[in-house]
């Protein structure tokens, strides 16, 4: 709706943000259905996708670009300027 609050991808991964209802996964295990995302260092800028695959390998992520929405594993990939991938999982709390 009008009020709900939108959050940027440097918003996602970055560990301090507050974000209602989700909270950061510490061990780094990613599950179907929870929030990855990388801050870029130097803008405001990042990338973030939804876990959408669990087993064997690195868990992939659905991910938006201007080639459309595919499910991807950079976000566990060496990207550069960018931190390590923070993983959000629903609380709602």
């Amino acid at each position: 709706g009008a009020n709900t609050p939108t959050f940027m991808a440097n918003v996602w991964g970055n560990t301090d943000s507050e974000i209602p209802g989700w909270s950061v996964v510490d061990d780094g295990s990613a599950e179907p259905g929870d929030v990855v995302a990388f801050e870029r260092y130097g803008d405001q800028h990042g990338h973030v996708g939804i876990v959408d695959f669990e087993g064997e390998g690195p868990p992939s992520a659905l991910a938006a670009s201007t080639n459309g929405v595919k499910s991807t594993g950079i976000f566990w990939m060496n990207n550069r300027n960018a931190g390590a991938p923070v993983i959000w999982r629903w609380t709602g709390n």
